[in-house]
């Protein structure tokens, strides 16, 4: 357990003089000031490795769903040049109509800005 709190609950539950219950949450407290003790137990170098691994995996996992968006948006705007209609676009890519209406939209305007 990491919090004197849930500590304390568990102690709770054991059946034992009021005077260890006492002297066990004295040793608890001093053992939480005690700062040597404490650093046994946190190490700094290995709570930055963990929040550096946990930020390079978001950045992993955000930058494999824009990959699967954008290669979803070519694949409709492929599809819709090779004339399928929305609906159909819609089934395959499992977006509403709507959705797909906005991608090609998105396209085409993108495309006549180029051409301007």
């Amino acid at each position: 357990m990491d919090r004197k709190k849930d500590f304390m609950k568990f102690m709770n539950k054991v059946e034992m003089s009021d005077e260890i219950r006492i002297e066990m949450e004295g040793v608890l407290d001093n053992m939480c000031r005690d700062e040597k003790l404490v650093s046994r137990y946190y190490n700094r170098e290995e709570e930055e490795r963990r929040i550096q691994e946990g930020i390079y995996k978001e950045i992993a996992e955000k930058t494999a769903t824009e990959t699967r968006e954008t290669t979803k948006k070519e694949m409709i705007i492929e599809m819709y040049n090779q004339n399928a209609t929305i609906e159909f676009i819609s089934s395959v890519s499992k977006l509403t109509s709507s959705e797909v209406e906005k991608i090609i939209n998105d396209y085409l305007a993108q495309k006549e800005s180029k051409t301007k």
